[in-house]
């Protein structure tokens, strides 16, 4: 009897069907001891359930790369034992309460369910892991996203623990969304959760939260605005206090230039410094009263302060958190951060000597409305100091806003390779922080934002789809 319904099978239908309907109930029980098992044997030190932590180093050799069969099947006395408790609770059934013949369908299901399950972990996982051409391999669509949903996991230990059965994961909260199946081997730990080696995570399309909210402003840019503004405001409110920039980042190894000297507090952030530094070495800075528009956590407006010799330095942006961290996290001498619009500043006319703006003016409504106020808040002969990212088409567009906007175009240069190549060399950095701040619901957006190595984003400069272009421009004498 099961919710007033009697299970037990009177004649060879009865029983085909009780022993049908036992399968069903016990699905999702064998769904969560899979879930129990991978996360808190497979990946923690359980002296209860695994009292020489057998299970756990065998797995992690397996995170480590090794991938021969003893690491990546499952045996099937691992599945007798998981199940034990509820096998010794249906004989229980049978022995007290009766009759015995009630007991046979679930438990033959149980047991059945034994096999099963290691039949499909074993084939699934030998297929994922390239050591067996079976029919799972050969399953197509099925098979590409039982991969990526696992690969995913041996790229970020602390997602993904459902294999043959994912939907545990959803419930569960650590989904990693369909985003990421690592390209090349990934050596990480289990154990510590966040030792990235060589993880290259290639997300799918569609999911490209840049080239998105760029295009939509063909369709609309006043939806284009919100959809960004709501993006910032979300990502401002997080107070990781090493999390200063949030650029793409500049890379000139490859050039034999001697790189920028930088403080030790400095060197993590080397990468989206050296942008900045990049796009403010265009002219002497020093002693003039300068405005970052689109200032973000304040990180560039900091560096431009400290080392480019700047009188008065002043950071605006439209999201009041992204302030409220500037102001509590830099406190620097002649440095100051102020709520407003990048299409209407708050800042009287002729105000400053330069104007800089890094990486921000795709997310705006109109970028000739931009160019006005910089037009006007630039004292005469000041310069603007821009650089910034557009679809290979809009290239074209954005330098004609920029000769219409009445300032004189000294310089341009397409930094597109400096770029790529910073952020395949921070890669590793921007993972371990990410991980360690994000919850795996956000995990693929925060890393598509990123532009992690192997993201649309990444792929896209590399493809030449998305251009990163800089700019010196000068206002007028009159």
């Amino acid at each position: 009897m099961l919710l007033g319904i009697d299970l037990t099978p009177t004649t060879l239908l009865d029983f085909i069907l009780a022993f049908a309907l036992w399968i069903v109930i016990w699905t999702p029980v064998v769904a969560l001891l899979e879930y129990i098992a991978h996360r808190w044997i497979m990946h923690k030190a359980n002296h209860l359930l695994d009292p020489d932590l057998s299970q756990l180093r065998a797995h992690g050799k397996h995170h480590q790369g090794a991938n021969h069969f003893d690491l990546v099947d499952v045996p099937l006395k691992n599945c007798f034992r998981l199940t034990a408790p509820f096998i010794l609770g249906v004989l229980a059934w049978g022995w007290f309460v009766g009759p015995v013949s009630s007991i046979v369908a679930p438990l033959l299901a149980l047991l059945t369910w034994c096999f099963v399950y290691a039949y499909l972990w074993n084939r699934m996982h030998r297929a994922i892991h390239d050591l067996e051409k079976n029919w799972f391999r050969r399953s197509g669509p099925i098979f590409r996203f039982f991969m990526n949903h696992h690969l995913q996991h041996h790229a970020r230990a602390r997602v993904n623990y459902g294999t043959v059965f994912p939907w545990t994961d959803y419930v569960f909260g650590t989904n990693a969304s369909r985003n990421f199946s690592p390209s090349r081997s990934v050596t990480r730990s289990p154990i510590e959760g966040v030792n990235v080696e060589t993880a290259t995570p290639s997300p799918s399309d569609p999911g490209l939260l840049v080239r998105w909210a760029i295009r939509l402003s063909e369709l609309s840019p006043t939806l284009k605005k919100l959809l960004w503004q709501r993006w910032y405001q979300h990502i401002a409110g997080y107070q990781e206090a090493d999390w200063k920039f949030m650029n793409y980042g500049y890379s000139d190894e490859q050039s034999g230039q001697d790189p920028v000297e930088l403080q030790p507090t400095d060197e993590e952030d080397r990468f989206a410094i050296q942008l900045y530094h990049r796009v403010a070495s265009a002219t002497n800075l020093d002693g003039l009263d300068v405005l970052e528009v689109g200032c973000g956590r304040g990180g560039g407006a900091s560096f431009v302060r400290r080392y480019h010799g700047v009188k008065q330095m002043t950071g605006v942006d439209f999201s009041k958190k992204a302030v409220r961290f500037c102001l509590d996290r830099h406190q620097v001498d002649g440095l100051s951060f102020v709520h407003g619009d990048a299409e209407a500043l708050p800042f009287a006319d002729q105000s400053f000597d330069a104007v800089i703006n890094v990486e921000s003016s795709h997310c705006y409504r109109s970028m000739p409305a931009f160019l006005e106020q910089v037009n006007r808040v630039l004292r005469p002969g000041g310069y603007f100091l821009f650089a910034d990212l557009r679809a290979s088409y809009d290239c074209e567009r954005l330098h004609q806003q920029l000769r219409e906007s009445g300032l004189a175009i000294l310089e341009r240069e397409n930094i597109t390779d400096h770029v790529l190549e910073a952020l395949q060399r921070d890669s590793k950095r921007k993972l371990a922080l990410i991980e360690n701040s994000i919850s795996p619901r956000l995990l693929h957006t925060f890393l598509e934002f990123a532009g992690v190595e192997g993201s649309k984003v990444y792929r896209s400069f590399r493809d030449g789809e998305l251009v990163y272009e800089r700019y010196l421009l000068r206002k007028t004498l009159e």
